[in-house]
């Protein structure tokens, strides 16, 4: 057997009896990051929650490896069909994702994953027929938050922040307090680096939140947020950053005042109103690039960064972002003064001191 197949059984073990553990702690089954840590598996999309009919892909940093993966409705049944792009089901629900070398007969679970068509915590429960602790989102005031960002690293402001008020440094730092006003806007494309004291570790559930200052207004019985998104990415040293991977149901243009629907994106930042902060979980960066080459230490995480998406809805354009499948992301475009993600605090919950 080679390294990676000797890893995927040591782990597969260990998985099996985390998955047990797991469900007396009422929460989905995740990996466990340290037996990722060896085992440079790179995917262009990994997380709890999946859109329906998604592809995703595995790729083995390893010479001469080739995964397939599958998903299946049971944790005991494998899946029927393995492929080297699979195809997430078009049904809602909660499934299990597997592994495999495709020269091998064995398969091994990864992740219990919830696949939708609305990533809001009022689906997810409809989902799972049971109230889990899936919150994607954070009150200011939560005890759970144990430090923020301390030191910013680097602040370059995109075009459409004129007024200056909203270029000062010093309120993107220390608590959140839930203040409209107290922001740093990053305008239309720029972004800011900021650093924690403390180093933040990769713990099960969510690492870090980060808080902007959204508006709310209710629609058809829906909250609807006036968001301004952001991709985050967190760094070790400060040098090399993995990307969160983000999915987005809603790509159709939007003007410069339009209310979005949070229930439309995943592990994107601004999708929350005043007060309330975006939580991130580490767990989904372990098959990013940077990760998997060891450039990223997710036990030593000092640095986050928050890059303004200008929401532009041509595809063409230079300006135009895209989630982890290549769809385009659109927000509010265009707005001026405090132009782009504006930028009240980002926290930690699992900080070592």
């Amino acid at each position: 057997m080679n390294k990676l197949y000797q890893n995927l059984l040591a782990w597969f073990c260990l998985a099996s009896s985390l998955f047990f553990f797991s469900c007396e702690k009422n929460s989905l089954y995740s990996v466990d990051l340290k037996e990722w840590k060896d085992q440079s598996i790179v995917s262009n999309y990994f997380s709890t929650f999946y859109p329906k009919g998604a592809e995703i892909e595995f790729e083995s940093l390893e010479d001469g490896v080739t995964l397939l993966c599958g998903f299946s409705q049971q944790r005991e049944s494998y899946p029927e069909q393995f492929s080297e792009i699979g195809k997430v089901p078009d049904s809602a629900g909660v499934y299990y994702l597997y592994l495999k070398q495709i020269s091998t007969v064995e398969s091994f679970l990864v992740r219990e994953i919830v696949v939708t068509d609305d990533f809001s915590q009022q689906e997810f429960e409809n989902i799972l027929g049971k109230k889990l602790n899936l919150s994607r989102l954070i009150e200011f005031s939560d005890k759970r938050i144990t430090q923020w960002g301390y030191r910013v690293v680097e602040y370059s402001p995109g075009e459409g922040v004129t007024n200056e008020v909203y270029k000062d440094e010093k309120k993107a730092l220390g608590a959140a307090n839930g203040d409209a006003n107290n922001v740093l806007s990053l305008g239309n494309g720029g972004f800011v680096t900021i650093e924690f004291e403390f180093e933040v570790e990769d713990l099960p559930g969510p690492d870090i939140c980060i808080f902007e200052n959204g508006l709310v207004q209710f629609v058809d019985g829906r909250e609807l947020v006036f968001a301004e998104l952001a991709y985050v990415e967190v760094s070790s040293d400060g040098v090399n950053f993995a990307r969160f991977p983000s999915s987005v149901l809603d790509s159709e243009a939007k003007e410069a005042f339009d209310y979005i629907y949070p229930g439309n994106y995943n592990n994107l930042a601004g999708i929350s109103k005043s007060g309330w902060g975006v939580l991130f979980d580490f767990a989904d960066l372990i098959c990013t690039r940077e990760v998997a080459e060891n450039l990223v230490n997710l036990d030593k995480i000092k640095f986050v960064r928050v890059v303004d998406i200008p929401g532009i809805s041509e595809p063409a354009s230079d300006s135009a972002c895209f989630d982890s499948f290549d769809q385009i992301i659109t927000d509010p475009y265009k707005t001026e003064q405090t132009a782009g993600f504006d930028l009240n605090s980002l926290g930690a919950l699992n900080a070592r001191q």
